[in-house]
């Protein structure tokens, strides 16, 4: 009998209530960041706009200084003058409030992403170990460093609609051009652990080698590995570069949980890989 597994869709709970206030000084805001930073850069296009127009009256003043057009000079000074009292201080306007950290430590940051991966057509599951996952690649928040990662990439961008057309740039990439190298990888470890005689290798046991070259491990989690081999299974690929062909074999009879890699996919469902074999 397979090991059960746990399918929920962990959905957490986001307080939006910001904070009091302390000392007069702006509070930190949570809730929406792709709002947030929505409001942000449509107060930095006034000011662009503002700036233009001022620009453009100081062009003008210099053009009738240049010219020695008197009245043109007066009407463009007149103009900048107002404009210049007219602007905002860029201090309020630069004051950002959102609190990145709070919001990548909560679900927050799961939900919005998942959403914007959605709008793109693109599948977006959240795992019960805290992962977004848009089949084959996990994206997992690092709220100490400030970033989301998504297998060996990271994004120091946070915008959810960059971040979700970012992934789909990586996870097309990822599908297609690193399968092979994976496949000859599995088939040198399997050699490795089983010589010639038995071409079957546990994927514990072949994490486990490849987790023997320093740093490897470090960059390429279980959730990471479990991906690649979601991603093998959907590739279309068929034989090694010397002509071995492959079976991905699913846990069966009595079987540690831990030694199982598990993975949603496309259709939603958890898809489960315990070993492979080559012949």
């Amino acid at each position: 009998a397979q090991p059960e597994s746990d399918q929920s869709d962990l959905l957490g709970v986001l307080d939006d209530t910001p904070p009091a206030a302390e000392n007069d000084a702006a509070a930190p805001e949570t809730g929406s960041l792709e709002a947030a930073l929505a409001a942000h850069e449509a107060e930095v296009d006034a000011l662009i706009k503002d700036a233009a127009r001022y620009a453009s009256a100081l062009k003008a003043w210099k053009k009738a200084c240049h010219l020695g057009r008197l009245a043109d000079r007066q009407k463009a000074s007149d103009q900048a003058v107002r404009l210049a009292t007219a602007l905002p201080t860029l201090t309020g306007a630069a004051q950002w409030t959102f609190d990145a950290g709070a919001w990548l430590r909560s679900d927050a940051w799961r939900t919005e992403i998942a959403d914007a991966l959605r709008a793109l057509g693109l599948k977006a599951i959240k795992d019960p170990s805290g992962a977004l996952l848009c089949p084959p690649l996990p994206l997992v928040a690092e709220p100490e460093r400030g970033r989301l990662r998504a297998g060996r990439q990271t994004f120091s961008m946070l915008r959810p609609t960059a971040v979700a057309s970012e992934i789909r740039r990586v996870r097309e990439r990822v599908a297609g051009a690193r399968m092979q190298e994976f496949l000859e990888a599995l088939y040198a470890a399997t050699r490795y652990l089983r010589g010639t005689s038995d071409l079957r290798a546990a994927f514990r046991e072949i994490y486990n080698v490849f987790s023997l070259t320093p740093g490897w491990k470090k960059e390429n989690t279980e959730l990471d590995f479990g991906q690649m081999v979601y991603a093998l299974a959907g590739s279309g690929l068929q034989t090694t570069k010397d002509g071995k062909r492959f079976e991905l074999q699913t846990p069966s009879g009595r079987v540690k949980s831990r030694d199982i890699f598990g993975v949603y996919g496309e259709d939603g469902r958890l898809h489960q890989y315990y070993a492979i074999r080559f012949f």
